[in-house]
């Protein structure tokens, strides 16, 4: 019986280890476009973003549908350590992120163009993991202000 107690005990133990070392950023998040704000907008018609890792480096893969039907697909791979990494973005342009995991649901990036700081998102993960919301101010490739609201349902 004490044998049993024992492996349960550390079965339990390592699970909670795993978990609480789990990336709550990773996988797959989907678009909310009613519970999602885009000013001066439109807000994209889809958009699923694939978050992975490869060592120390976070992956994104996203996909979308612009508001005017158009499609979209990019690429991107940053680490979170607070250094600028170069960002490819739809509208092009000298782009970098540079991004911080403030603690394991919260997160603060930059992107700066040509060096500048163009727009700042903060992301929060719902402590259930299956909300994303990502708040970014900041202005356009145009010079135009812009604050979005970007609520993603894990998939």
């Amino acid at each position: 019986m004490r044998t049993l107690t024992l492996k349960l005990s550390l079965l339990a133990l390592a699970l909670s280890m795993q978990l609480a070392a789990a990336d709550h950023f990773l996988g797959t998040w989907k678009l909310d476009p009613a519970k999602s704000t885009y000013t001066p907008g439109p807000t994209p018609m889809s958009l699923t973003s694939v978050y992975s890792s490869e060592g120390d480096w976070i992956v994104i893969k996203t996909n979308g549908i612009a508001a005017d039907g158009t499609s979209t697909s990019l690429s991107n791979r940053y680490k979170r350590d607070g250094k600028d990494y170069p960002w490819n973005v739809s509208d092009g342009g000298n782009m970098t992120i540079s991004a911080k995991l403030t603690d394991d649901y919260h997160s603060v990036a930059t992107i700066k163009r040509d060096g500048k700081p163009a727009s700042t998102s903060k992301t929060t993960i719902s402590k259930d993991a299956k909300i994303r919301t990502m708040v970014s101010e900041g202005t356009n490739a145009d010079g135009k202000k812009f604050s979005n609201v970007a609520v993603f349902n894990r998939q």
